[in-house]
């Protein structure tokens, strides 16, 4: 098997079985704990979600997270977002709304 072929593989999984890729992923996190030391901003982010998901049974947008945080506009809460998924706080499934999820 190529490289080539594992991608094609991997890439027809997680369009057709993505919670299967989440839980494989997520154990893999849980396996080696990688995550790297949050700043205040980012701490404060990964709380304001924690208690919104919790509260309303989903996680807010990233318009509600630019809101929270005083952005212009909702790139600045991507940003966040990402350095918080780089980090190994959160996932999400690029595809779908609201899918940000506490690792």
């Amino acid at each position: 098997m190529t490289e080539d072929d594992a991608k094609q593989i991997a890439a027809r999984w997680m369009r057709d079985y993505p919670e299967v890729c989440e839980v494989i992923y997520l154990r893999m996190l849980e396996s080696r704990d990688t995550r790297r030391p949050l700043t205040g901003l980012q701490k404060r982010a990964l709380d304001y979600i924690a208690v919104y998901s919790k509260q309303h049974g989903f996680p807010p947008t990233l318009r509600e997270i630019a809101v929270e945080f005083g952005h212009s506009s909702p790139a600045g809460a991507h940003r966040l977002v990402k350095k918080l998924k780089q980090a190994g706080y959160l996932i999400n499934h690029h595809k779908f709304r609201r899918s940000i999820k506490l690792v």
